[in-house]
């Protein structure tokens, strides 16, 4: 394709655009194919891109909503007071320390069938949100995953493995490694950079050994987002520490900058300042420090101590009415700012003083974007030292969207240079440039600028987890790029669907769209496009057929198992209004029909044609603003049975199909009410009994989980008591077994809980140590496949799966492989019992087996097959 066709095409595309939004300008406009480049980019040649042009396509200046997104996940999770509890996740970590393990005895509660360890199924090649990284020497390299902890890499970032820690369950942001002893590492959690209300941290870790355990640093207990940490260059044990608590508490007492000159065991708040985003301190003239804020830029000539900094914005020499300020120290002393305002400006005071500003490089737009954009990405980097001549050189990386190249020519004129673009990070082809959203650049500790035979590489993370630059002299928007993103686990999930076999899975990922993995493959998943995904379906009887979703319901639809899709909004008027629609959006399948499906909004949206077309079933509740849809079940077997939540609180239920509706929350006489306020994160029908339904109530509390036996006409709280009982966290998902009438499981933001008795009591599991599941961290959705395997979408870990049996088989004449299942039974009774959960049944194939000394004493029941069998 020439570059003039692909101009004609866009401009088509333009046009389409205009008419499908009534000629409506907007920011954030809707479609899974938001994401084309511009006219502003086609500064390269390429060749093979090809578009649909009779597709209701819209553009979008930018692939993702993270602000969006992050907002919705906060309102989700607080309380009736409108906030997140100090310590939350720290508090339900202790709590559930406190549980014992299940099945260790006859009077402890049974482990609802997960005894097996949990398979990872990928993706390690997709990424995930990254903010910090650290070298170790000797291609040692640490990683810090926003929703996904702390992994390792000895191979210079090639392949990664992650180190198992509780840090799974915190925003890691921050890293910093002493220069004195590579051991030590320092780590910063909880995520503000959005610009809007996010989840909270506990403060600041460090380790001793590299990164393999790590103690809190109760110092900074109360520290709820650590936006940044550094360690002094050349005194040891000197740290910075960039602090706010303020954007969703009244506490502004620890907002600032603080400094610690005993390696973090005790700190000095030396600059009370809100907002503060960035540090950074000379390699040359180690007095001078610099903070950057959500607002202004601060300057320290005396080692940062309480006294001596001066603001260099509002009022200052730099510029004013800015927003987020990311700070570096360059060449000669040399200062640097890259300021969220007018879509992103760089500046630069040459002489060190701190007093004279230049505006380097404007109109690039490089911060522009949906929302808070420039306050969720935006990095810089700048080369340190006193080069003299001929070596002395000047370059600087910075970005947002994007990343640029900044350096100076021969005749002292400043260059700017895109060397990114994320549309060809995968999108289907293989990949030739960076992820979008950037957040850290670090060179490789080898490189040298001034020498031409030196290294010249650089590392880049973002919201597609690492990225290399070959050479920094001559990468391009679309060459000299490595992805690093091989056994990274660390995918964002919101939802996810699996075939009836377990063979074929798609999820929806926060700016990682919709990608497909197949079983056996956790490295080789296919990401048609870059934006956010969200939930899915795969029709079941023809598993080529899938849905899913981008940002506020827009519905997409693939028929060739998830390489190509197409807009599927078709009578869908809310898809892509953020007015009405959740940024992620219910999108569930009839379990009963796969050609049936529903969306939720203000409204709720049904489609009986496979999504050829869609039609209003239940309008708006009402009210300012009108409550969103936050869930929808339909009952196995009967589709006529239909509930809905809403972030409200407000739950509905219908019995002939949606033509008319009860509210049996209760909220509004106030009778034993289920929700005190908060979101409704999901609701089940017990597919053995319709009358019982479990619903999940968002927050950090103890009124997680309500269930009802008679459709909703009284309630009751099922958290467990004593040391059964759930942990105070947010809970998310909620499942039964398929097979199991009274086996209850509970996903939350510290993993998965499972009930043998419809949630009288609660239990850990002793394979898994902390709870049920695969991961210390976020679990976003529980779902099964036809096999009695339960699924774990994880916002950070990627999709998980484990075999939940109700029979167990043996049979002593099998060779092979073993694990339970029919076609692979165990070939001994004693393997059965070793390997298997409480409350099964033994299915032994007829014959004789002599099974040595056991005591049994789970509860079991025991069957032969195909005749009788005999057990001594």
């Amino acid at each position: 394709m020439t570059r003039r066709a692909i101009l004609l095409l866009l401009s088509s595309l333009f046009a389409l655009s205009a008419w499908a939004e009534g000629g409506e300008s907007r920011v954030h406009a809707p479609g899974i194919f938001n994401q084309l480049p511009f006219l502003r980019l086609l500064d390269q040649p390429f060749e093979g891109f090809v578009i649909n042009p009779s597709l209701n396509l819209n553009l979008d200046v930018r692939p993702t909503g993270a602000a969006e997104a992050e907002y919705q996940r906060y309102l989700l999770r607080v309380g009736p007071d409108g906030t997140i509890p100090d310590d939350a996740i720290w508090t339900a970590h202790e709590q559930r320390l406190l549980m014992p393990f299940a099945g260790q005895s006859d009077f402890q509660p049974a482990d609802g069938g997960i005894f097996w360890q949990w398979e990872y199924l990928g993706p390690g090649n997709i990424g995930g949100r990254v903010r910090s990284f650290v070298f170790q020497g000797s291609g040692n390299m640490l990683l810090g995953a926003v929703s996904g902890g702390i992994w390792k890499s000895n191979s210079s970032g090639t392949d990664w493995t992650h180190l198992d820690d509780f840090l799974w369950s915190l925003k890691v942001v921050t890293m910093a490694r002493s220069p004195y002893n590579g051991n030590v590492i320092y780590v910063g959690t909880g995520e503000v950079f959005p610009g809007a209300k996010v989840l909270p941290g506990a403060g600041m870790f460090k380790s001793y050994d590299g990164g393999l355990s790590w103690e809190r640093l109760w110092s900074t207990s109360t520290w709820r987002f650590v936006n940044r940490v550094v360690h002094h260059p050349f005194i040891d044990n000197t740290l910075f520490a960039v602090v706010s608590n303020s954007n969703t508490q009244t506490d502004t007492t620890k907002d600032g900058v603080w400094k610690s000159v005993n390696g973090g065991e005790t700190w000095n708040r030396v600059l009370a300042v809100s907002g503060a985003v960035d540090v950074d301190i000379c390699s040359t003239a180690w007095a001078n420090v610099l903070v950057g804020t959500m607002t202004d830029v601060y300057l320290s000539k005396n080692h940062g101590d309480t006294g001596t900094w001066n603001e260099i914005t509002n009022g200052g020499p730099l510029p004013n009415n800015t927003q987020r300020c990311e700070v570096a120290f360059g060449h000669h002393e040399s200062m640097w700012v890259s300021m969220n305002r007018n879509d992103g400006e760089v500046w630069m005071s040459a002489n060190g003083d701190g007093f004279n500003w230049t505006r380097i490089s404007t109109g690039l737009e490089y911060l522009k974007g949906a929302g808070n954009q420039g306050n969720y990405n935006n990095t810089l980097w700048a080369l340190q030292g006193n080069y003299a001549p001929p070596l002395a050189t000047d370059l600087v990386i910075f970005g947002g969207i994007d990343l640029y190249r900044l350096w100076k020519d021969i005749t002292g004129t400043w260059r700017s240079e895109k060397i990114s673009n994320w549309w060809f990070y995968h999108n289907g082809q293989p990949l030739q440039s960076a992820h979008a959203d950037q957040h850290y650049i670090l060179p490789n500790p080898n490189f040298s600028y001034g020498n031409p035979n030196g290294t010249r590489d650089f590392y880049v993370a973002n919201d597609g987890g690492i990225q290399r630059i070959q050479h920094v002299d001559t990468v391009t928007p679309i060459s000299g790029w490595l992805n690093y993103a091989n056994n990274l686990g660390i995918t964002q999930f919101y939802a996810a669907a699996v075939s009836p076999d377990g063979s074929v899975f798609i999820g929806g990922s926060q700016d990682n769209s919709v990608s497909r993995g197949y079983q056996g493959q956790p490295n080789n998943w296919y990401q048609a496009f870059t934006g956010d995904g969200g939930y899915c379906a795969i029709n079941p009887n023809n598993p080529s057929i899938m849905y899913s979703e981008t940002q506020f319901l827009n519905v997409m639809k693939s028929t060739d198992g998830g390489t190509t899709w197409i807009s599927a909004v078709t009578g869908l008027s809310d898809a892509g209004d953020s007015g009405v629609s959740p940024f992620i959006a219910p999108l569930v399948m009839d379990p009963n029909n796969p050609d049936t499906l529903y969306g939720g909004s203000t409204r709720i949206w049904r489609t009986t044609n496979g999504a050829g077309n869609w039609s209003l079933l239940l309008a708006a509740l009402g009210g300012d603003p009108s409550p969103q849809c936050s869930t929808i079940e339909v009952a196995k077997g009967n589709s006529n049975v239909l509930w809905v939540g809403y972030n409200s609180g407000t739950v509905l239920r219908s019995v002939n199909g949606g033509s008319s509706w009860t509210t049996v929350d209760n909220n509004q006489t106030g009778t034993n009410p289920i929700t005190q306020g908060g979101a409704v994160t999901d609701i089940a029908i017990n597919p053995n009994n319709h009358n019982e339904v479990a619903v999940t109530i968002g927050g950090f509390h103890q009124q997680q989980v309500w269930y009802t036996n008679n459709n909703g006409q009284t309630w009751s709280l099922r958290v467990g008591s004593g040391v059964n009982q759930l942990p105070q966290i947010h809970c998310t998902s909620v499942v039964w077994h398929p097979n199991k009438p009274n086996w209850l499981y509970v996903s939350s933001d510290l993993g998965i809980y499972a009930s043998v008795d419809v949630g009288v009591s609660w239990n850990r599991a002793p394979r898994n140590v902390f709870h049920e599941g695969p991961i210390n961290g976020e679990v976003s959705q529980l779902f099964w496949d036809g096999r009695e395997s339960l699924y774990a979408a994880t916002y950070g870990r990627g999709l998980w799966r484990v075999w939940v049996p109700t029979t167990i088989y043996v049979d002593r004449a099998h060779n092979g492989t073993e694990n339970g299942r029919l076609e692979t039974p165990w070939n001994s009774v004693i393997e059965a019992d070793t390997y298997s959960a409480a409350d099964m049944v033994y299915s032994i194939k007829t014959g004789n087996y002599a099974e040595g000394q056991k005591t049994y004493r789970k509860k079991s029941k025991w069957v032969a097959r195909d005749g009788s069998a005999r057990v001594r």
